[in-house]
């Protein structure tokens, strides 16, 4: 049965879909011309049309250290995702081709192997014209030497990488380019009016909203308006002391807006036409987990400045908005679906403007 949901200006209508009910966390959300769903799983597998089939990754792909398949985005009739991977005395992460059961990308190893958290991989992605653009984040809580891979021209953790889609039709990517670096965890990317926004998990606090733009730095892990999490004195780091706050001095990029406390937010989506027709400006909507709330975002004509944040609590840990078989946000007359840890799937409707 639907539940209700009152929201400022409108209602929501949410309905959980049967048969993609599941445990643990997803990696993306698919709907295709049929209206057919694909659930992937970040433990490699996918749900669809009311059966569960393990996908072909590579043979180095691991769960180990909360890993798993982090990101999935569809090129050619193709499926590709970012996966956490291992082989001997080395951790680190991959592109893989889900058709060829292959590595096609893979990064640098890790180090701190004891330190490595594979949630901060990010895997949040795009399509725009003839380029992919994906995060990859620094996959840790606790380590100084993960931290500054950052800030590291030689790595590719704590950037979002631009690369051509015409290096998936090769054997092996050859090259990537860092778009952006200085970030932490990027989990949600959009393309909104040629304008690229992302969402990133910062520490204890600072949560980021940023416009992310072409060599540019956004400072992590030198600058946050989050603190760093309490622990015994690991590597030399502090025990809950602040970041620098001051971006600006250093060149580094301002978020547009910072989350304090944290909410743990996660995927972005420009807001379907039925609610950007009711406001008349920019719109967007962004999920969280730990406070399993739906977030309307509304910005200023400029897309410089942030109006308002209305925050829905819609009670599950909400994750992925599903996209189109061409990677776009998939919007329907009145709805979208999301994802949501533990939950399955979701069907939101927005209704009773007021």
């Amino acid at each position: 049965k639907p539940e209700i949901i009152f929201a400022n200006n409108f209602d929501l209508e949410i309905t959980q879909l049967k048969n993609y009910n599941f445990s643990g966390r997803s990696s993306a959300l698919f709907i295709n011309d049929q209206n057919e769903i694909s659930l992937f799983h970040q433990e490699g597998y996918v749900i669809k049309n009311n059966s569960i089939e393990k996908l072909n990754l590579s043979d180095s792909f691991t769960l180990e250290k909360h890993g798993g398949l982090k990101g999935v985005f569809k090129i050619n009739n193709d499926y590709f995702g970012l996966i956490s991977s291992r082989t001997i005395n080395c951790y680190k992460s991959s592109i893989v081709s889900f058709s060829k059961n292959k590595e096609i990308f893979t990064t640098e190893c890790l180090p701190a192997d004891n330190l490595i958290d594979y949630n901060g991989l990010g895997g949040a992605n795009f399509i725009n014209k003839n380029n992919l653009y994906l995060s990859i984040g620094t996959p840790e809580m606790y380590s100084q030497k993960i931290r500054a891979l950052s800030q590291d021209d030689k790595s590719f953790y704590g950037k979002i990488v631009q690369v051509n889609l015409q290096e998936f039709e090769k054997k092996n990517i050859s090259n990537v380019e860092v778009f952006s670096k200085g970030h932490r965890n990027p989990q949600g990317i959009v393309d909104y009016n040629s304008l690229i926004l992302s969402t990133e998990h910062g520490p204890w606090g600072g949560d980021e909203i940023n416009i992310i733009k072409k060599n540019k730095n956004y400072g992590w892990p030198i600058v946050s308006y989050g603190t760093k999490y309490s622990k015994n004195d690991i590597e030399g780091a502090e025990i809950g002391e602040s970041f620098e706050f001051n971006h600006n001095s250093k060149s580094f990029e301002e978020p547009l807006y910072t989350f304090i406390p944290s909410e743990a937010i996660s995927d972005l989506s420009k807001c379907p036409t039925s609610l950007i027709n009711y406001y008349k400006k920019p719109c967007l909507l962004l999920t969280s987990l730990k406070s399993a709330s739906l977030f309307i975002i509304l910005l200023d004509e400029n897309m410089n400045r942030i109006l308002s944040i209305e925050k829905i609590i819609i009670g599950m840990r909400l994750r992925n908005f599903a996209k189109n078989e061409n990677n776009s946000h998939y919007e329907g007359n009145d709805h979208i679906y999301v994802s949501a840890d533990q939950e399955g799937v979701i069907k939101i409707k927005f209704l009773n403007f007021r």
